[in-house]
């Protein structure tokens, strides 16, 4: 477990390495000063106030209040500064986890729901910074006082301190013993209790019922039940932990008396001074201490395993991602479907599909299934693997693709791709140098100019995700007035294209795309024949089978 935290480090964090050096030598500091300066009550007691000394005793307070002081201070910038170091590392692991699901295909999205991504994103990445930023520091400033504390105890005295360690080990052990039994108790609790609130609410939103069938002395018998249930699992959950504070009990005493006893012994004898046994005492009281502490920074490892793995899935596993490669583009955007094998959910399975579009090139794919339709292009856009042949975008094979692959190909889907802010902001898309001109001529070609002008604010509106301040017909013409804005594509997917525009404006808007278009390779996925009339060829997908027709009494029309 331990070797996979340290090849995460390796992999997705050494660009922080500095920060933690700086995060461990304030920790180093600030641990050295909480074990350092109980050692002062020592020489306050055997040197100064024995001595009568009352400059040594000014010096000893004084520097006990620097020691404080500082501990404060190094307290607050050990805070600020991880509290920034967590901030920074959280972004870093985000963009690396998004960056990661950009490059996923459509399989992952079927596996991962939004709600799971969400999850990784705002619960698992913060349980991770936990464990990398404050576990990771927190254990190390147990594991440099537990040490610190060890060797100052046997040089204060070594008998005492081997029998404090063996009282501590106790100590432990027998902690052990009760973490189960307070595990198992703290779980019944939990279940009763959500057993009685069910039980309350399923009472309560039907008690109106329960008076009309007058069940009320039934009810109330059992709502009885259900209080004895909580309150005897309550019960039990206190008596285990009353033995926990028992056994906090016995060892407090075991040490006290190790300490009075034995140590007053060995003051009279001459062979021990009582600030000492003084010192000793708050020292073997931080030893218990930061041996829980250690224990805790264990059980938070464990907890954040379940995150880790879920990060590392998301991360490490290549069975989604999309390969990646160096293309090389030459103005030719002819596409091959080689031998290709595929299959859609193991139902359709298609073997040995060849097709050339050429570039230029107007392609319809119609059928009786839609989602079958669109895997064809799925298998284009990346989305979904083939199993065996190859596909060439010009002369590269795209088995391996570079961000340069999306810039050569648009796909505008039937639901809408709007997200929240303007509509310019939706149309333009961080794209510069975009005048106010254009984006209006583009408005113009797919109908909308109209309807946006209407709007108090224009371009400026603020449509929610979605679309959700835009009718069906608005939020399909503005992702189709993208067309026109965006890169010249060589090759723009249509799917459905006119699915919520009337058949007056279809024509207009697919008129102006393909007038507008004619150098790019438009392929259009649909299962209204009259669309076709724009294509020069059609590829039908009709039970299970894959046909394709040259021309076949579909003239491309003249626009």
């Amino acid at each position: 477990m331990i070797k996979r935290y340290v090849n995460f480090y390796k992999n997705y964090m050494m660009d922080f390495v500095r920060a933690h050096a700086t995060g461990l030598l304030i920790v180093f500091i600030y641990s050295i000063i909480s074990i350092v300066y109980p050692y002062f009550s020592k020489l306050i007691i055997d040197d100064a106030v024995t001595s009568k000394n009352l400059q040594k005793l000014w010096i000893y307070i004084s520097t006990i209040v620097i020691f404080i002081v500082l501990s404060i201070l190094l307290k607050y910038i050990k805070e600020i500064y991880f509290c920034n170091l967590e901030k920074k590392i959280c972004l870093y692991l985000k963009n690396n986890i998004i960056t990661s699901i950009f490059r996923c295909n459509i399989s992952f999205f079927k596996d991962y729901k939004k709600d799971n991504i969400i999850t990784i994103l705002e619960r698992d990445v913060p349980e991770m910074l936990v464990l990398f930023v404050s576990v990771f520091h927190d254990m190390f400033s147990n594991i440099v006082v537990l040490i610190g504390l060890i060797i100052i105890l046997f040089i204060l005295n070594w008998e005492i301190a081997l029998f404090a360690l063996i009282i501590a080990d106790i100590y432990l052990i027998l902690q052990n013993c009760f973490d189960n039994p307070i595990k198992s108790a703290a779980g019944l609790i939990s279940r009763k209790r959500i057993e009685f609130q069910a039980f309350n609410n399923e009472m309560l939103e039907h008690i109106t019922n329960i008076q009309l069938h007058n069940q009320i002395h039934y009810f109330k018998n059992k709502y009885d039940e259900k209080i004895i249930e909580y309150h005897k699992a309550q019960l039990e959950g206190t008596k285990v932990s009353s033995k926990y504070y028992v056994l906090d009990g016995v060892i407090d005493g075991a040490n006290l008396t190790l300490l009075l006893g034995y140590g007053g012994y060995l003051v009279l004898k001459k062979e021990l001074e009582i600030g000492t046994i003084f010192a000793m005492t708050l020292y073997i009281g931080k030893l218990l201490g930061t041996l829980i502490g250690l224990i805790n920074n264990y059980e938070e490892i464990k907890k954040a395993q379940v995150s880790f793995d879920r990060i590392c899935y998301i991360l490490e596993n290549n069975q989604y991602r999309i390969p990646s490669g160096d293309m090389r583009w030459n103005n030719d955007y002819t596409i091959h479907f080689l031998n290709v094998k595929f299959n859609y959910n193991q139902e359709f399975v298609v073997s040995n599909f060849n097709l050339e579009i050429k570039q230029g090139e107007k392609l319809g794919l119609i059928g009786d299934d839609k989602y079958k339709k669109f895997s064809l292009m799925n298998l284009l856009l990346k989305m979904h693997d083939y199993e065996e042949g190859n596909i060439y975008v010009g002369d590269n094979n795209i088995k391996n693709i570079d961000d340069s692959y999306y810039d050569k190909m648009l796909l505008i889907s039937k639901e809408p791709f709007i997200f929240s802010g303007s509509i310019l902001e939706n149309l333009v898309m961080g794209a510069e140098n975009i005048t106010n001109a254009k984006v209006y001529e583009a408005l113009s070609l797919v109908q909308l100019k109209n309807d946006v002008d209407a709007m108090k604010q224009g371009v400026d509106t603020i449509i929610g995700e979605g679309g959700i301040h835009l009718s069906e017909k608005q939020a399909q013409k503005l992702c189709l007035a993208r067309i026109f804005l965006l890169n010249d594509y060589p090759i723009i997917i249509l799917d459905e294209p006119g699915s919520a525009i009337d058949m007056e404006e279809e024509n207009i808007v697919l008129k102006n795309i393909f007038r507008r278009k004619k150098d790019s390779t438009i392929i259009v996925i649909t299962r209204r024949e009259e669309i076709l009339k724009y294509c020069n060829r059609m590829v039908e997908i009709k039970k299970g089978e894959i046909n394709v027709t040259d021309h076949g009494g579909l003239g491309a029309v003249s626009v």
